[in-house]
């Protein structure tokens, strides 16, 4: 029984020591490198965090939409770059990157396009914005990848408040744009808006579920019907078809979530009470979501020397 006790705490004395060694190696050439790289990436995101809240705010006409447009372009190549490292090429084919590079273009290159520019409002005030609240986006001064998902979902909805209700120069400004409530301001707003999003949903689904199903399907690339099948509170939702048709049932719940948000964009373009509380909103599940995120990376390492802790105590017994 001694015998057993000794070789236990000797296992247990080897391993601390191999845990230490690690440990001062790893502080003593990759935590430097992983300090510097932290405060750079803070550095960033409070930088930008300002300046597209002073933009937006103080030049929506001009200044916020060329800092978009270039924030855009950087958050995408980021994107690109993370995903490409990590299996995750197929979150680029989300509607909401695709929704991103069509604002992109029209804020670049056919600004005075009505149709694109109500097509930016529907998408920023729909399906972009209530994105914020569906993916839980968080607003933190350390996470790049989080607040890229800002970028992508809820700046976006800034810009569409600024075309409606800040923008002297934007087509539908609300005290320039003359229109008459009707069948034909509505039927021309929901096609610009389901349109393209039709086009994507049968593209997307063929790529997934057909063209690139050894990867997606049957393989181990991650794709956003993965992702939220893999969610707890999803996995009814998803099953309705059976297991057999995830993306079939992703496809139909999207299309629930981008048509009952479509609708709320709609309204919003009507009324300016409705639109600001939206917009409120987004920022506070935002700031509650950075909140809950800082707790729960400030409480992890006690969770992981109280796990060590308890695991030396077993060993002991």
């Amino acid at each position: 029984m001694k015998e057993d006790t000794k070789d236990t705490k000797l296992l247990l004395i080897t391993a601390l020591n191999n845990k230490k060694l690690f440990l001062q190696k790893k502080f003593d050439h990759g935590l430097p490198f992983i300090i510097h790289r932290d405060q750079l990436v803070c550095m960033f995101i409070m930088l930008a965090t300002i300046i597209t809240a002073v933009f937006f705010v103080s030049s929506p006409s001009y200044l916020f939409l060329k800092w978009y447009s270039l924030g855009a372009i950087i958050m995408f190549l980021f994107r690109i770059i993370d995903y490409s490292q990590k299996k995750g090429h197929f979150y680029l084919i989300d509607f909401c990157y695709t929704a991103g590079i069509q604002i992109l273009y029209f804020l670049m290159f056919n600004s005075e396009s009505f149709n694109l520019t109500i097509r930016a409002f529907g998408f920023g005030a729909g399906v972009l914005g209530w994105s914020t609240f569906l993916f839980s986006n968080c607003l933190t001064v350390y996470r790049l990848d989080e607040f890229c998902g800002l970028w992508i979902h809820t700046v976006p909805s800034f810009l569409a408040y600024s075309l409606r209700w800040m923008d002297e120069k934007s087509l539908i400004y609300y005290k320039s744009y003359k229109f008459e409530f009707g069948s034909d301001h509505m039927r021309n707003y929901y096609k610009e808006c389901y349109l393209p999003y039709f086009i994507w949903a049968v593209s997307y689904y063929l790529i997934i579920s057909k063209i690139f199903q050894h990867w997606t399907v049957k393989g181990d690339y991650m794709t956003l019907v993965r992702y939220m099948q893999n969610d707890a509170l999803l996995a009814k939702p998803f099953n309705i078809f059976g297991p057999n048709y995830h993306v079939e049932a992703f496809i139909m719940w999207h299309f629930v979530f981008f048509s009952v948000t479509t609708f709320i964009g709609y309204v919003s373009f009507f009324c300016k009470p409705l639109h600001t509380f939206c917009l409120i909103f987004w920022v506070m599940s935002l700031v509650a979501n950075g909140a809950k995120a800082i707790v729960k990376d400030l409480t992890k390492p006690y969770k992981i020397s109280l796990e060590r802790i308890n695991f030396l105590l077993d060993g002991l017994k």
